[in-house]
């Protein structure tokens, strides 16, 4: 289902992956959309110290909530601001999404489906 904010109505569509480009808003917890919500609910993601985003390794791993980043899901830009408090300009997301994607290249990004 996709609910864009702001609609009347939802609509179903199909999809082998869901990127939420929507990022935090004010409250992580209690306005957080449905993929960071599920993240959160199920131990995938933890907040940051600051609980202004999803707590991120430097290099943009989301950390699950053991402490461990994971091997398939990522936080970059203004979204990573817990642990990346001036990440906003187009240039610095730039950079940080080019030196993500190389690292994925590098790695072959073959963690297995629904490992985090």
């Amino acid at each position: 289902m996709l609910a864009p904010r702001g609609a009347d109505k939802a609509r179903t569509i199909v999809a082998d992956q869901v990127i939420d480009g929507g990022g935090l808003r004010r409250d992580p917890v209690t306005d957080a959309t449905p993929v960071i919500r599920d993240l959160l609910t199920c131990g995938a993601a933890r907040l940051d110290p600051l609980r202004l985003s999803l707590d991120t390794t430097p290099d943009a791993h989301v950390i699950n909530k053991t402490g461990q980043p994971s091997r398939c899901i990522f936080e970059v830009g203004p979204a990573a601001r817990g642990a990346l408090s001036e990440i906003t300009a187009i240039p610095d997301i730039r950079e940080q999404t080019f030196r993500l994607a190389n690292e994925l290249l590098s790695t072959g990004a073959e963690a297995a489906p629904g490992t985090p």
